[in-house]
């Protein structure tokens, strides 16, 4: 079975548990803007699986924790992904200020890809796209810092 957000929330003083599933969108690798983290964030974006080719993405999914709003972005036939990590843009306004950056491979052209995506606009798609000269691999992990 495929990954889901969901959430357990634990009182401390009386130890209760509350559990639920957040979104309907099955999808894995969810990432944040970091500077929050380890505290109260509002956004989270996750890898959108195939509903039918395991471990494999195809677009990906923000998820609103404060109102249970989700948009995604699919990346279009035989086109596939991984994991989906956020970059805030340079001073930044907001928690989701910023870009999704994922690199997804076309297997009909044979052709990689680092998609850049306005995470204020997800729907719209990538505002940049880098041809990458050489195959990136499923599974690439990456991280943003500020240089």
């Amino acid at each position: 079975t495929q990954g889901q957000l969901y959430q357990w929330r634990i009182d401390l003083d009386s130890g209760e548990v509350e559990e639920g599933l957040l979104c309907d969108v099955h999808c894995d690798f969810t990432r944040i803007n970091e500077k929050y983290s380890c505290r109260k964030n509002r956004y989270v974006y996750g890898a959108i699986f195939h509903p039918t080719r395991p471990l494999t993405f195809i677009g990906v999914v923000k998820y609103d924790n404060d109102t249970g709003a989700k948009v995604t972005y699919e990346y279009g036939a035989n086109r596939f992904g991984g994991e989906a990590v956020f970059a805030p843009r340079v001073n930044s306004q907001s928690e989701d200020d910023g870009y999704i950056i994922a690199f997804i491979h076309d297997e009909t052209a044979d052709q990689s890809e680092c998609l850049i995506i306005d995470a204020l606009d997800l729907a719209a798609g990538p505002v940049a796209t880098l041809m990458i000269p050489h195959r990136v691999p499923y599974g690439f992990h990456a991280g943003w810092v500020a240089a």
